[in-house]
């Protein structure tokens, strides 16, 4: 069985701690909550910031070539792309209730553009423990939504 260190755990634990889906601030005001608390717990600087720069990753879902670390955060953070159609089906209708105050047409565009780009990737999952994802279920669920976004948005036309 893996067991994370300690630093991707906290990183874990704080990174949607604000969240807001009024704000495109919430990345970086949860890696300063996260900072702040952990200093105030007298866990060590290093630490500190690397959690916070965990964090502030997950804005683009990218790290540096080589942080292994790093990917597997992310890519656990991603690992809800891989779950089963029905699972996914019920992530995203989640996410839509999230914004169900944005209007449905700009909704859909901004949603199917987050979707593209991770679809664009060569690959989504990058950490040597992502093996525990599906890949390909992941491109599926994202083709399947990009075609019911471009069902609606025609709908909409």
């Amino acid at each position: 069985k893996f067991y994370p260190e300690p630093t991707l755990e906290l990183a874990t634990w704080f990174h949607d701690v604000v969240y807001d889906t009024h704000s495109r601030e919430n990345e970086s005001r949860s890696a300063q909550f996260a900072l702040e608390s952990l200093r105030s717990l007298g866990i060590r600087e290093s630490r500190c910031q690397r959690v916070h720069d965990l964090i502030l990753m997950t804005v683009k879902h990218d790290a540096p070539e080589g942080d292994t670390d790093a990917w597997l955060f992310l890519d656990a953070d991603l690992s809800v792309l891989g779950r089963s159609q029905d699972e996914y089906a019920r992530y995203a209708q989640a996410i839509r209730m999230e914004y169900a105050w944005v209007e449905e047409e700009v909704y859909l565009r901004a949603r199917k553009q987050v979707l593209v780009q991770f679809l664009d990737r060569p690959n989504i999952y990058r950490s040597g423990h992502a093996r525990e994802f599906n890949e390909i279920m992941a491109r599926l669920n994202l083709i399947e939504e990009i075609g019911q976004i471009d069902d609606k948005l025609r709908t909409l036309a």
